[in-house]
């Protein structure tokens, strides 16, 4: 309410999200409650062929100096 006049939006939109905003974020409860209570929890790299050739080559040019 306090920020009204800063924020560009039209005020039909600005009210529709001040009601569909609470929505949004009761949606983040289950990731929350998954990310307390979950008991296997580890990173797991993401593997991507562009990044992963330039990268080994990187690595092989650091190992051969």
């Amino acid at each position: 309410v306090t920020e009204w006049r800063h924020i560009r939006a039209s005020a039909f939109k600005k009210i529709l999200y001040l009601f569909t905003f609470p929505f949004y974020m009761v949606t983040f409860i289950p990731a929350l409650f998954v990310a307390i209570f979950k008991k296997d929890i580890s990173w797991k790299p993401i593997r991507h062929k562009s990044a992963d050739s330039g990268m080994a080559e990187q690595m092989q040019k650091k190992d051969d100096k």
